[in-house]
């Protein structure tokens, strides 16, 4: 079953990978780079109210 704590961590990896990916890209000027990070960011924060509405469910 999936608990909300689960998406809770999932959703902090992909925002740290996102954040990690959004830093190296802007070092070496790489824009496009930049927009996938902000995409992996933005789907953290989908995955985190995803978690939310788990844990209130429960």
């Amino acid at each position: 079953m999936l608990d909300g704590y689960k998406t809770y961590i999932a959703a902090f990896g992909i925002v740290a990978t996102g954040v990690g990916q959004m830093i190296s890209s802007y070092m070496v000027d790489d824009w496009a780079g930049i927009g996938e990070g902000w995409n992996l960011v933005l789907a953290g924060f989908v995955t985190f109210g995803v978690g939310h509405k788990l844990e209130k469910m429960l």
